[in-house]
């Protein structure tokens, strides 16, 4: 089980999904390599303690809130046929959250890559939509962010890009 962000067992804060990917931003922005990336220095830059994890065979560290919107933060040490990684997960799962609404918008964390010296590129799909971007710096550190229009339900209709996830790349 992943602690909760605001659980009343542990010390986390109740945080805005806008708060919570601030942190996640100041952690990336941080890394000068993916040895960066310890436990400690994770839960100091996001102010949250993680919970030890095993989900479909990974071992994990991971924080999660859940307020109309689960967001989590994971931590994923190195393992055989992976190097050590980071993401942040969003998903809505509230019925009374309007689909209208992104939790995360997409073009700050954009603006934001751009400005930390990442390069970005669009990944499109088979006919032409458009998928997730590819982030990199020549350091090793690559990131992917996933996005979907606010509106998914409403054909023809657009909304601004929200993220589903953002997750460092192998």
């Amino acid at each position: 089980m992943t602690t909760p962000l605001g659980s009343a067992d542990t010390q986390n804060p109740q945080l805005s999904a806008e708060e919570i990917g601030k942190r996640f931003l100041e952690l990336i922005e941080g890394l000068r390599s993916r040895d960066d990336l310890s436990l400690e220095r994770v839960q100091e830059v996001t102010g949250a303690s993680f919970q030890h994890n095993v989900a479909r065979g990974l071992s994990h560290y991971g924080v999660v809130q859940e307020n109309g919107w689960r967001l989590g933060i994971f931590l994923y040490h190195e393992s055989p046929g992976h190097k050590k990684r980071v993401s942040l997960q969003v998903d809505q799962f509230g019925e009374s959250m309007p689909s209208t609404i992104c939790a995360l918008g997409f073009e700050r964390y954009h603006n934001e890559f751009s400005a930390m010296g990442f390069y970005g590129s669009p990944v499109h799909g088979e006919h032409g939509q458009l998928e997730y971007w590819h982030y990199y710096k020549p350091d090793d550190l690559s990131f992917q962010i996933l996005i979907q229009h606010a509106m998914p339900e409403v054909p023809g209709v657009t909304g601004p890009l929200c993220i589903r996830s953002i997750s460092m790349l192998d």
